[in-house]
């Protein structure tokens, strides 16, 4: 073999290596784990959580509360499967009501809302713009539609707010009336509101109100116990 059929050969060899190593070889692309997004806790529903409220007459013309000497208390019990999701048991108590009466709701959290089995909303820790509810009440001593119109929304974000057990910030679910002309001496609106606390749950609740009285009724934390 003379030199020159030598080094065809030895080229020819070296383009067989080249592309047989470029195509074993594996490329590999970085990506960069997107972090789940965590939404504040604001209801807190473990199992095992109370909450215990005492009872207030709120003179809204003189802003005066009063403790009414009775109390109400919520709490979860436990988790349940509907409609394949995990739903908690929450339990509100009434010592005002006869005979002690009592609801049972069942709940989840829903990326930054919390929702009932039915698809209701009770709380949002980030929509503070949207309207949840809307509607017009029925009157049923006329048996027509009032023109009271009642909507559902947040407000009162990161309002620093007082109660027996001490000072939180915290966002409000406010279902709003808003009552046609003529208005009742408390003004155009009342309102029934929730409060929450962030990773303490609900510290405050409006009970009722009647329309044609400026007193109004709600429901104080005094002690609450978080697994």
């Amino acid at each position: 073999m003379n030199k020159i059929t030598f080094c065809i050969l030895l080229a020819i060899a070296a383009l067989c290596v080249v592309p047989s190593c470029k195509k074993d070889k594996t490329n590999t692309v970085k990506t960069t784990p997107i972090d789940s997004v965590i939404y504040p806790d604001y209801m807190v529903l473990k199992p095992g959580n109370y909450w215990i409220y005492e009872d207030y007459m709120l003179d809204s013309a003189n802003g005066a509360a009063h403790a009414l000497g009775t109390f109400d208390s919520s709490y979860v019990t436990n988790d349940t499967i509907i409609n394949g999701q995990t739903y908690h048991s929450y339990w509100d108590l009434s010592e005002a009501s006869p005979g002690g009466g009592y609801y049972v709701s069942y709940l989840r959290d829903s990326l930054g809302y919390t929702v009932t089995n039915y698809g209701g909303i009770l709380f949002s820790s980030d929509d503070f713009t949207t309207i949840f509810y809307s509607r017009q009440v029925y009157n049923p001593t006329a048996g027509i539609i009032d023109t009271v119109t009642v909507n559902l929304q947040m407000g009162f974000k990161d309002s620093s707010m007082t109660v027996p057990v001490g000072t939180f910030v915290t966002s409000t679910m406010r279902q709003i009336w808003y009552f046609p002309p003529p208005v009742y001496s408390f003004g155009p609106t009342r309102e029934y509101d929730h409060t929450y606390a962030r990773g303490v749950g609900m510290i405050k609740e409006t009970t009722k109100f009647y329309t044609n009285s400026p007193e109004v009724y709600e429901k104080r934390l005094v002690r609450f116990h978080l697994q």
